[in-house]
């Protein structure tokens, strides 16, 4: 199943924290469109997000004056330190940089998302706690009627 949303600030309700981990392998691209690929789930992305993730794929790894070896993950944000991705602090400050303050942008498409699906799904995706993702969709009060019409003419 392939979600969209269309608030790209913060892709999907995910954390920043999370968002810091993402690698090139992750990105992928088939029939014209981008997914993110979020442990089992391919996330579609919006077309401006999808471009912009692509590009930062497709950049190489930075060079370090210590390598961090052929079989490290290459990060969509490297940090400095050879291996890792870019530190907490510093990726919040890049967005804030640009405008985009993370927690109000999470809420708003963690509030959309809670509106579409139903909480297992929600927190299958996000990785959020069954509880957290049932208040979630509580506070959404959402009829899953549409949703399982849909899921049913599959």
């Amino acid at each position: 199943m392939a979600v969209s949303h269309p608030d790209p600030a913060i892709p999907f309700g995910f954390q920043v924290q999370r968002i810091r981990h993402l690698t090139a392998d992750q990105i992928i691209e088939k029939d014209g469109r981008t997914y993110l690929t979020v442990g089992r789930h391919p996330v579609l992305l919006p077309p401006r997000l999808g471009a912009l993730l692509r590009e930062l794929a497709a950049q190489p790894p930075p060079c370090l004056m210590i390598s961090h070896g052929p079989a490290a993950p290459r990060w969509l944000f490297p940090g400095r330190v050879p291996g890792q991705s870019l530190d907490l602090r510093s990726l919040i400050n890049q967005l804030n940089r640009h405008g985009i303050s993370a927690r109000p942008a999470r809420n708003g498409a963690l509030a959309a998302l809670a509106s579409d699906l139903p909480a297992a799904i929600l927190a299958d995706l996000l990785g959020l706690h069954v509880n957290t993702a049932v208040r979630r969709v509580t506070y959404a009060r959402s009829d899953w009627a549409g949703y399982l019409a849909d899921r049913a003419a599959e």
